[in-house]
């Protein structure tokens, strides 16, 4: 079971990289809303992060689920780039990495999307990690505190200097606190009914786009 928790995100960021990169030639960037389709060989198992298994599973969450930073496809080295996060600091201790996140995000029922989110995500994934959450805790037990000083930053404090910690925390998916909130009880396993995707069907998945946070999104999953 270690091994899933830690090789489940990395191989899908390969995937994703992989599915993101291919469609770089589907045209010249795109509009909000519409439908996402993904081929795939082996389907969808659960929109769920916390039950899914498979490298598809993982490779639509990031297309559902915000993240603080994302790859950038198109430098050969995949730089990070934004994501919710429109920038980010780590002090020169290496102990504190802030993030600086879009103003006005929202979810997609009209929610706004903010830093609380974020902490509440992480804090939550911490809470539960040696049951539910155990699929992405390693993603975050290296965090000591982490807090939202205003609706768009974010300060992780680390005990000690964590060369991952760009990597972790901010490929980590970001919950709506407001819906997850009452399924977080620490139950195996931690659920969402996935109430926005009534044509969910075994190997035929239909996925609408994520909900929209910035220009430099949407430029980027549209490459």
């Amino acid at each position: 079971m270690k091994d899933r928790s830690r090789t489940g995100p990395a191989a899908a960021v390969v995937l994703a990289i992989a599915l993101i990169g291919c469609s770089s030639n589907a045209g010249n960037g795109g509009g909000q809303g519409g439908t996402l389709r993904i081929g795939t060989s082996s389907g969808i198992s659960s929109l769920n992060p916390f039950v899914g298994f498979n490298q598809d599973d993982y490779a639509t969450w990031m297309y559902i689920y915000p993240t603080l930073v994302q790859y950038d496809t198109t430098k050969p080295n995949y730089d990070f780039a934004p994501n919710f996060a429109q920038s980010w600091d780590l002090s020169k201790d290496g102990l504190k990495l802030t993030f600086h996140t879009t103003p006005n995000a929202s979810w997609s029922d009209g929610q706004p999307l903010t830093a609380d989110d974020v902490v509440w995500t992480v804090e939550m994934i911490q809470k539960y990690q040696h049951g539910p959450t155990g699929a992405w805790a390693n993603s975050v037990n290296t965090i000591k505190t982490i807090e939202a000083p205003d609706d768009n930053t974010v300060v992780a404090t680390y005990a000690r200097p964590t060369a991952t910690a760009l990597s972790d925390v901010g490929m980590t998916p970001i919950l709506p606190e407001q819906v997850w909130s009452q399924y977080a009880t620490g139950d195996p396993p931690v659920v969402s009914h996935p109430q926005r995707f009534p044509h969910l069907r075994p190997l035929h998945g239909i996925v609408k786009n994520p909900p929209q946070h910035g220009d430099r999104y949407r430029e980027l999953k549209n490459r």
